[in-house]
């Protein structure tokens, strides 16, 4: 058996970005986005642990995450 053949090679790469100020602006609103429902489904998932003793699943998350995407008072 030869090991050499099994040797994965992983790569990284850096950019740097300089958006001008209307995409700073939506990239501003997609984090803030992102770090909105980050938090609201850690939330979530704390309480759904104090109060039952296990987690919330990928499913149930996702279910929740559409109920929340349908909500009118986040648009």
């Amino acid at each position: 058996m030869c090991y050499s053949l099994c040797v994965l090679v992983q790569r990284a790469y850096k950019f740097r970005l300089y958006p001008n100020p209307a995409q700073e602006r939506v990239l501003a609103k997609h984090f803030g986005c992102r770090r909105f429902v980050y938090n609201h489904f850690l939330e979530a998932r704390r309480d759904h642990y104090q109060q039952h003793g296990k987690g919330l699943s990928y499913a149930e998350t996702c279910k929740l995450l559409t109920a929340l995407k349908r909500d009118p008072k986040r648009a």
